[in-house]
């Protein structure tokens, strides 16, 4: 069966529960399932604005059931209190599995009701999902199955909706009212998402292979461990971001007013103003000529103009992305942001609400962003970082032992290059980077700022001091040219077709040391269960804890799991480390 097509038609019993005979009749068949799949319907789809309006479940034979909780209609409904304790025996067999599309969402809301969701396995459809197909655009229920839902259309048709602006986002925020849809229209799309799920877990389970099944077998661990994570949050210094606020807020106040003193137009912000402002200048234009204004080609000008308007965007997206956006988004004094596990193509993780992988650790600023946030009471921050780690893993994957040994004898990867050619530490870091990223010849020398000519002669000496390294590139390409897909040495799996063949080798470097980072922290997470010490953050190679005061000890295990979780034939991974005792952002 074909996951990415559209479904078969089935057949299934819905059985609405909304007496405690039917919810005893229910719990009779689903304490002897080795698997339930479930889904929540809540009042609106944002985590922290809503409530409980209803549960679902589904078996393996078929049959699904729809608890309705918090529905605002005049049919009878089962009190919250009576549903949760009923309904934890399905979730004390460790032997059990929990399957859900988006399953943190559901689990988020059946932990906040009271349920104990840590002994039996979870299983995310919508993880495994990216897994199976790393090339979908879109893991939603509707795109992966087909199968359309008109709930939002009707929503929104009918108003059935908040609508709320804030001062530090462009665009309005729609809070949709699920309690509020009529119970006969609601009814068959709660029953519906369930027995998906349910189907959808069975087809993935069909199309596991060797090498993709140790892939989710890790990302499924994962899953509890980075819910816990989020659960958890992160502390904030609301004082230090207040002040921080309001110093970008002037900031960008006084350089909006030096725009116009320098350039007669009154916003810095419009694409309109600033091609007027530097007509005088080769504005670069994007493939559809329209003008890109944008840093790179600011950064290049030789004016006091460029460098107002890069000063005023820096404080517009310190006052809004960061410091306006933390403070909204903080409830008592916490951050409770998301990772998500399916984010990247690449297996990365991405982060949202707010993105806490985007902050620089080089911040010259008087508010670093990474400032506004401290440890608890009693804790530090522990932050161990992954040394140089995808060129290391290029390099040893390449088999170029010279390279590697350089680097065990302490040189960085650019170090080592540079002293095996002609190329100073800044043209080879900027080189490895370029192969890297699939960079072709046009835009290496673009980099190097060389001639295309130069630039050639500068990519065959280097690939003559680095002749494995040639051959792998070569062979990833090959591959993903004749098969159309390729796999990381974990076993993930990347398709492609003719216009992104050229990020074959990045995707297989950067998914590999995405699946180590993984590995490592579901280790470290079962290494620290008997400790107060605990996981806080993921920042690509980066891993930081709320290190207790008591257990500095523990630091050097951490490392050394971090550091062997996977091993190269010539070389190995290191990592660097650093506690910080007041917040994140200190030196």
């Amino acid at each position: 069966m074909d996951l990415f097509t559209a479904m078969e038609e089935w057949s299934y019993k819905a059985r609405i529960v909304q007496t405690c005979e039917s919810l005893t009749s229910m719990m009779a068949i689903l304490r002897n399932e080795e698997f339930i799949a479930v889904d929540v319907e809540t009042t609106t789809v944002d985590y922290f604005n809503l409530k409980l309006v209803g549960i679902g479940f589904a078996t393996n034979d078929r049959g699904s059931w729809y608890i309705p909780i918090g529905h605002k209609i005049d049919h009878p409904q089962l009190k919250i209190e009576t549903v949760i304790s009923t309904i934890q025996e399905l979730f004390d067999s460790p032997s059990r599995t929990m399957v859900g599309h988006n399953l943190k969402f559901d689990a988020f809301f059946l932990v906040k009701e009271g349920l104990d969701l840590r002994i039996f396995e979870w299983y995310d459809t919508m993880i495994a999902a990216r897994v199976l197909r790393n090339d979908l655009r879109s893991l939603s229920l509707d795109s992966l199955t087909g199968k359309k839902n008109d709930l939002k259309t009707y929503i929104n048709e009918n108003k059935l909706y908040t609508t709320i602006e804030s001062p530090f986002k462009k665009q309005k925020t729609k809070l949709l009212h699920y309690d509020k849809v009529p119970f006969e229209i609601i009814k068959p799309y709660a029953e519906n998402d369930v027995i998906i799920t349910r189907e959808l877990y069975l087809t993935q389970n069909q199309q596991n292979d060797t090498n993709n099944c140790r892939v989710i077998e890790n990302e499924m661990k994962l899953l509890k461990v980075i819910f816990n994570m989020e659960l958890r949050g992160i502390k904030i210094n609301i004082d230090f971001t207040k002040r921080a606020l309001k110093f970008s807020q002037n900031e960008s106040n006084k350089y909006k007013q030096k725009f116009m003193e320098l350039s007669g137009y009154n916003d810095p912000a419009t694409r309109k103003n600033l091609v007027k402002a530097f007509d005088n200048y080769d504005i670069p234009t994007t493939q559809k000529g329209n003008p890109r204004i944008d840093s790179a080609f600011l950064e290049s000008l030789n004016c006091e103009l460029a460098q107002v308007v890069l000063a005023y965007r820096d404080a517009e997206k310190r006052a809004n992305t960061y410091y306006g956006n933390y403070l909204e988004l903080s409830e008592n004094n916490r951050i409770n942001f998301s990772l998500n596990q399916h984010g990247t193509d690449t297996g990365r993780m991405s982060s949202s609400n707010p993105n806490m992988q985007n902050i620089h650790k080089k911040d010259g600023s008087d508010f670093p962003v990474r400032s506004c946030f401290t440890p608890d009471n009693d804790y530090y921050f522990l932050c161990i970082d992954y040394d140089s780690m995808e060129l290391r893993k290029v390099y040893d994957l390449a088999g170029e032992k010279e390279i590697c040994d350089s680097i065990s004898a302490g040189l960085d990867p650019h170090e080592a290059i540079a002293k095996s050619t002609s190329l100073t530490r800044e043209d080879a870091k900027t080189l490895n980077y370029a192969l890297l990223y699939g960079a072709g010849i046009r835009k290496i020398s673009m980099s190097l700022n060389k001639t295309m000519s130069e630039a050639r002669i500068i990519l065959n000496n280097f690939y003559k001091k680095a002749p494995k390294l040639k051959s792998l590139i070569y062979k990833i390409n090959q591959i993903v040219s004749e098969k159309g897909y390729i796999y990381n040495w974990f076993g993930r799996k990347y398709y492609f077709n003719e216009f992104n063949q050229k990020d074959a080798v990045s995707k297989v470097i950067q998914g590999g040391c995405a699946d180590i980072v993984k590995t490592a922290m579901v280790e470290i997470d079962e290494f620290l269960k008997p400790y107060k010490t605990h996981m806080l953050l993921q920042v690509h190679d980066e891993l930081v804890f709320q290190l207790h005061k008591d257990e500095v000890h523990l630091v050097d295990k951490i490392k050394e799991i971090m550091e062997n979780v996977y091993q190269g034939k010539y070389l190995k991974l290191t990592c660097s480390v650093s506690i910080k005792k007041n917040n994140w952002g200190e030196k």
